[in-house]
């Protein structure tokens, strides 16, 4: 990753239908933000791959509670 290398947010415990709109909202810009760095990153920097999938099968639960929640 680039010079600022963060871990991504931490999604172990992560539940998309416990949070409520603003934090859908936050957690789905964090984890967009992480994997774009993430992607751009160069190979020595990289994150393991496994990880970067894991983050965005987060990120894909996120949207799928927001656009569940936006046909209700």
């Amino acid at each position: 990753m680039p010079e600022g290398q963060k871990e991504p947010p931490d999604i172990r415990d992560l539940d998309p239908m416990m949070l409520n709109e603003r934090e859908l909202r936050e957690i789905h810009q964090k984890l967009a933000d992480w994997v774009d760095e993430a992607e751009e990153a160069d190979d020595t920097d990289r994150p393991p791959e496994q990880l970067i999938d894991d983050v965005r099968n987060a990120l894909s639960s996120v949207s799928e509670e927001r656009a569940h929640r936006r046909t209700m």
